[in-house]
């Protein structure tokens, strides 16, 4: 007597998928975490092409609280738990800021790796602006560790006689700093 083969599905194929579907999650929740050089080209490849809400996305929290005083007096803590809000207030107010200021087509930036510096916490990145594909300056961003993703906390404009400067920043202690904010709480 012969037994046909059922025509479901091995059982053991189940199991395979949820092993694999938890160490993506793992692995996307707890490992990946954004490269600060991507970070930096995001947010101008998105502010150039006038997307405020990726632009925005690149931007602490932090930085915004400069320009949106309802949040001031907020802990660290509860202002990366209103990132969502702060977000959408943030692209609101660079699109507003940069209505009437038609951005040129022929921008864009280059990364300078020589220069990028990495912390568990903090990220030091330099690159040049470009116009027609001429260099006409360069700046300097610090990135903080923000829910997991490194953001954009500040950025200036460098010279080139300052750009050796970049590396002797102590990336250290700023790193401390900022995991001592991101761990403070208010008395």
């Amino acid at each position: 007597m012969s037994q046909t083969p059922s025509r479901g599905v091995p059982k053991f194929l189940y199991l395979i998928i949820i092993i694999l579907l938890t160490g993506m999650f793992y692995y996307a929740e707890y490992i990946d975490t954004s490269d600060p050089e991507k970070v930096i080209a995001d947010f101008y490849s998105s502010y150039f092409t006038g997307d405020y809400q990726a632009t925005a996305n690149n931007l602490s929290v932090f930085w915004s609280v400069n320009y949106l005083p309802q949040y001031a007096t907020e802990e660290p803590v509860n202002l990366v738990a209103k990132r969502e809000t702060i977000v959408k207030e943030t692209a609101e107010l660079i699109k507003e800021m940069d209505a009437g200021n038609p951005m040129p087509d022929n921008l864009s930036i280059k990364v300078l790796p020589d220069y990028t510096r990495t912390m568990p916490n903090s990220a030091v990145v330099v690159y040049s602006f470009l116009e027609d594909g001429k260099e006409v300056g360069k700046s300097v961003s610090i990135l903080i560790m923000e829910d997991r993703q490194y953001r954009i906390l500040s950025w200036q404009p460098i010279p080139d006689e300052a750009l050796e400067t970049v590396k002797d920043i102590d990336l250290e202690a700023l790193d401390k700093n900022f995991r001592d904010l991101m761990a403070a709480k208010t008395e």
